[in-house]
C-alpha cells in the first residue's frame, strides 16, 4: 500500500525532471501494477495532440511540425491526399481543355507570325548580298550557317579561301565576299538575339496564363479544407503548398520515360507529389485517454525514433521529412512511458 501511494504521489508531480523509479522483488507484480495504475490515472485526462511533419517549401531541410487536436491528424492527412489526388485529375483536364488550347494557340500564332516576318526579311537580305542560309547539324540540333553563293551553290567560307589559294577563285572578289560575310554575320547574330528574346517573351506569356488558371482550380478545390481546418499553421501550410505547385506545374504534365537501361527494375519510381504528403508522426486516433506506452525493447531507435533513407535513380542516398519515424518517447508524449531500467542501461547511448 505504501508503494502504491508513493507511486500515485510521484505521478502527480507534473513537472519537468520528475520520473518514477519502481523496484522490488521479481515476480511481485511491479509491471502489471504500474500498468493498471497508469491506465486508471490516464482516464481522467484528455487525449494529447497528434503530431505531423510536413514539407517546408522554402527550406526542405527544416520540415514543419504541425500540432493537431488528438485524433484529427489522420483526418488531415486523408484530406490533403484527397486534395492532391483531385488536382492530379483536374489540372491535366484544365490544360487539355479546348478553350485553354485555343487561347495558347492564339499566342503561338502571334509569335509564329513575328518570327516568320523576321526570317523572311533575313533570307531576302542575305540573298540580295549573294549569300544563303544553310542549316548545318550541330550535335542534336541544327544551326543556320551563312555561306556565299558560288555558281549559285552555297559554299562554306573556309572552302572559298582554299579555292583562292589554288587560283580557282578571284582574290579581290573573295575579299569583298568576306567583308560582306562579316557584316551579315553581325546582323544575323543580332536578329537571332531578337528571336531568342521573342521566344522568352512567348514562354513567359504562356506561363503567365498557366499560373492564374492553376491557382483558381487549386483554390476552388482547397476551399473545403480551409473551412474544415481553421488552425492558422495548417492554413499557412496549405497556402504555401498551392503556391509551390503553381511554381512547379511540370509535375502535372506527362513525364518522359527514363533513358537508363535496366535501372527501372532496380530503382523505385520517383513520386513527383511526395513533397505534398503529410507524415503523421504521432497518431492518437485510437486513444480515448493519454497513451500508456510499455517499451519492452528500449533500444536507441525504439525510444528516440529514426530517419530512414532511400536511394534515388542515380544511387545517391537521400532522406526527407516523410521518412522521419517516431519512437516511443514521442508516442508517449502527453502520457506515460514505461521501460525496464536495466534494459535501457545496457543499450548504447540510451541512458545518457
Amino acid at each position: 500500500d505504501r508503494g502504491v501511494e508513493a507511486f500515485r504521489f510521484g505521478i502527480h508531480m507534473d513537472k519537468p525532471g520528475y520520473n518514477v523509479f519502481v523496484t522490488g522483488i521479481p515476480g511481485s507484480g511491479r509491471m502489471s501494477t504500474v500498468k493498471k495504475l497508469l491506465q486508471e490515472l490516464s482516464k481522467k485526462d484528455t487525449v494529447p495532440d497528434d503530431l505531423c511533419y510536413v514539407n517546408c517549401f522554402d527550406n526542405p531541410e527544416t520540415p514543419l511540425l504541425l500540432r493537431l487536436k488528438g485524433g484529427s491528424g489522420a483526418v488531415f492527412k486523408k484530406d490533403v491526399k484527397g486534395f492532391v489526388d483531385g488536382l492530379k485529375t483536374d489540372v491535366p483536364e484544365l490544360f487539355e481543355s479546348q478553350d485553354y488550347i485555343n487561347t495558347k494557340k492564339q499566342v503561338m500564332e502571334t509569335y509564329d507570325q513575328k518570327a516568320n516576318t523576321f526570317l523572311k526579311t533575313l533570307h531576302q537580305k542575305v540573298k540580295d548580298e549573294g549569300f544563303a542560309l544553310v542549316e548545318v547539324p550541330m550535335g542534336p540540333v541544327k544551326r543556320p550557317e551563312l555561306m556565299p553563293l558560288v555558281d549559285d551553290k552555297p559554299m562554306p567560307i573556309d572552302q572559298l579561301e582554299a579555292l583562292v589559294e589554288k587560283g580557282r577563285f578571284p582574290k579581290e572578289e573573295s575579299e569583298t565576299l568576306k567583308k560582306k560575310y562579316r557584316m551579315l554575320r553581325e546582323q544575323l547574330d543580332h536578329i537571332f538575339l531578337e528571336l531568342r528574346d521573342l521566344q522568352r517573351e512567348v514562354k513567359e506569356n504562356l506561363e503567365a496564363m498557366d499560373y492564374p488558371a492553376f491557382k483558381k482550380t487549386a483554390s476552388d478545390l482547397a476551399a473545403p479544407l480551409f473551412e474544415k481546418h481553421t488552425n492558422g499553421a495548417i492554413r499557412k501550410y496549405l497556402t504555401a503548398m498551392i503556391e509551390d505547385m503553381a511554381e512547379h506545374l511540370e509535375i502535372f504534365r506527362p513525364q518522359p520515360e527514363p533513358q537508363t537501361a535496366g535501372m527501372t527494375a532496380v530503382m523505385p519510381e520517383i513520386d513527383r507529389f511526395q513533397p505534398y504528403e503529410v507524415n503523421l508522426l504521432v497518431d492518437n486516433s485510437a486513444q480515448k485517454s493519454p497513451p500508456v506506452i510499455i517499451e519492452e525493447y528500449p533500444t536507441y531507435r525504439n525510444i528516440f525514433g529514426s530517419i530512414e533513407r532511400a536511394a534515388d535513380r542515380s544511387g545517391v542516398w537521400k532522406t526527407d521529412f516523410s521518412k522521419i519515424r517516431a519512437g516511443s518517447l514521442l508516442k508517449a508524449n502527453g502520457g506515460f512511458l514505461v521501460f525496464n531500467l536495466m534494459d535501457a542501461i545496457i543499450e548504447p547511448g540510451v541512458w545518457q
